[in-house]
């Protein structure tokens, strides 16, 4: 009789023990297969060109840091070419539970963004523009990131203005950049 009241005894106190190893889940787990660096070709409604993007965990981790620069060569929408740039930063809103991605264009436009789950899976992320009170119509913003294979993703600028249907404003195919072999002396 008394080996039963020792048995719980002994469960209850392991019981935290074993609370405390349970893994913590990976908060970047859906877009972790960003990190790196990325080339890519553009096509959208201001012409065709290139894009080079890096991301990278920053700040033990809290943030996921992108760098992008579009290279546009001389064409009609830009008769002496043009580059551009913009920063953005994915991070955890703790308290709607959600990731947010935020960007910051040179030209001092912002787009924030939050990861739509119900419309993201293991080979798609989406994410849809929060609304803006700025806006002089309502414009919706989808960006969504077609995983391809580990080195390829596909990029999908979308816009809709006034609950109409999605037009594709941009698309861009991204590759992985390799590592640049190291050079050998013989």
């Amino acid at each position: 009789m008394t080996k039963i009241p020792l048995t719980v005894a002994c469960l209850i106190s392991f019981a935290p023990l074993a609370q405390a190893q349970a893994p913590t889940p990976d908060p970047w787990a859906d877009v972790r297969f960003l990190v790196g660096e990325w080339r890519g070709s553009i096509n959208s409604e201001e012409g065709k060109g290139t894009v080079t993007k890096s991301f990278r965990l920053i700040l033990s981790g809290m943030f996921l840091q992108e760098k992008s620069r579009f290279d546009f060569p001389p064409q009609p929408n830009f008769p002496n070419g043009m580059v551009t740039t913009h920063a953005s930063f994915l991070a955890q809103d703790r308290t709607r539970k959600l990731m947010l991605y935020r960007q910051h264009h040179e030209d001092y436009r912002k787009g924030s963004y939050f990861l739509a789950k119900d419309k993201s899976g293991p080979a798609k992320v989406v994410f849809e523009a929060e609304p803006s009170m700025n806006a002089p119509t309502v414009w919706s913003v989808r960006e969504t990131w077609e995983v391809v294979s580990p080195n390829a993703f596909v990029e999908i600028i979308e816009v809709a203005q006034d609950g109409k249907t999605f037009v594709v404003q941009s698309r861009t195919a991204f590759q992985r950049r390799q590592p640049e072999a190291p050079v050998t002396k013989k």
